[in-house]
């Protein structure tokens, strides 16, 4: 939903009726997985991901605007460099400094995840961490092709694709099955990416359909008829 909402402002995107109501029912869809899970209560902690959303919007839209000059498998590259400086900076400042013991005392047991101590990982963990890089790394030069060829509004109700997929891997590792609400939201999302495919084919159809053949494809087409 960010994404497209921002699109309009950054890149002059249009938003179109069919691609905003592919918007709505994705984000009803999340909505209707997300609320029946909680307690009800408002956290400081659900602030968190709207952050995070609002940061990975602008990441794309900035994909978009340098993907029309800079290839996609350079951006990818920079972008896990920076991962990687990053993540040395916080990984040095989280061994030096006591951020442990500060995060218990003062952000409380729901918080402290952020801060929490240095670990060093096992050798099995190390295998998660190379698979899951290589998976990000595959993934991120996907979404750089995706955002550099095609209109962002177009691509963001894909975005939603990730919360069946999740569902689908949770029930075949964990054996957690969704609730009827998730099922809900489910074909919600599912349904805002169908729309969205379905509607551009017409549009592409219809557009090609309107253009005016070039003179040469048009006389060859009438000797063929003749």
């Amino acid at each position: 939903l960010l994404i497209s909402l921002l699109s309009v402002p950054f890149l002059g995107e249009r938003l179109g009726l069919w691609r905003i109501l592919a918007q709505i029912m994705g984000f009803s869809g999340v909505l209707c997985i997300t609320i029946p899970a909680s307690d009800g209560g408002f956290d400081l902690i659900f602030i968190l991901p709207l952050i995070a959303a609002l940061y990975y919007a602008l990441y794309n839209i900035m994909t978009r605007l340098v993907g029309r000059q800079v290839s996609p498998l350079t951006m990818t590259n920079v972008q896990h460099i920076a991962y990687i400086l990053v993540a040395l900076i916080f990984a040095t400042l989280i061994w030096a400094l006591p951020f442990d013991q500060f995060s218990q005392a003062t952000l409380g047991p729901e918080m402290s995840f952020i801060l929490r101590g240095w670990t060093w990982p096992s050798a099995q963990f190390w295998l998660w961490l190379v698979g899951c890089g290589l998976l990000i790394g595959l993934l991120s030069f996907a979404s750089a092709n995706a955002y550099s060829y095609v209109e962002a509004s177009i691509v963001a109700p894909f975005e939603y694709i990730y919360i069946p997929v999740s569902l689908f891997w949770s029930i075949l590792i964990w054996r957690d099955w969704p609730t009827p609400w998730g099922w809900v939201g489910c074909s919600l999302i599912l349904g805002a990416g169908l729309l969205t495919i379905v509607r551009e084919n017409i549009r592409d159809v219809d557009t090609a359909s309107a253009a005016p053949m070039p003179m040469a494809a048009s006389s060859a087409h009438r000797s063929d008829e003749g």
